[in-house]
């Protein structure tokens, strides 16, 4: 299998509609004993396009606690810049964390974005698909977001597998394990 040159098309997007639960267990150390679950519905979407130096990448999301807009350009060798947040979601964020530095969360969140890891990037078969130095601050990120009050530790152990063809079309596979937990 030769190595491939991603280029990521400008006339795609992606829309995820998603319904999630989560049910607190345990709160300040202590057993929640009639714990309900808080369901959640929100819409994801991006998109991408051509800029005179690179691409303009544009997140969007749209949660019960307001929208969030993540616009950010990436530069022929996959590395991130100008990146913004704004919506309603992160004006509320924002007066709820004073002294959190938007422009740092905006910059860490640009990077997560898995499409843009395909910028700039040849890759052989074996290759990892999040870089390791990217791996660490994705796993505490993900630790953050979910609001655990504890350290946690992982792996997101995904591979370029080789091209495969379905549906009669040709496509690049990555597979593997992600793992994460703590104490």
């Amino acid at each position: 299998a030769a190595p491939i040159s991603p280029v990521l098309s400008t006339a795609m997007q992606r829309t995820c509609d998603a319904e999630t639960s989560a049910l607190t267990l345990i709160s300040g150390g202590r057993a929640i004993t009639d714990a309900r679950p808080v369901i959640s519905r929100h819409t994801r979407g991006m998109r991408v396009r051509r800029a005179a130096n690179g691409l303009v990448f544009e997140q969007t999301a749209m949660e019960t606690t307001g929208d969030t807009r993540l616009r950010f350009l990436v530069s022929p060798s996959g590395a991130v810049s100008d990146a913004r947040l704004s919506g309603s979601a992160m004006d509320a964020y924002a007066a709820a964390n004073p002294g959190t530095d938007m422009l740092r969360l905006a910059a860490d969140l640009a990077d997560d974005v898995p499409e843009r890891l395909m910028v700039g990037r040849t890759l052989s078969v074996g290759d990892l698909y999040y870089p390791e130095a990217l791996q660490r601050g994705l796993i505490e990120r993900m630790g953050a977001s979910l609001g655990l009050p504890f350290l946690i530790d992982g792996s997101l152990d995904i591979h370029y597998r080789g091209e495969v063809v379905r549906q009669d079309r040709r496509a690049w596979r990555f597979s593997g394990e992600m793992t994460i937990g703590g104490d």
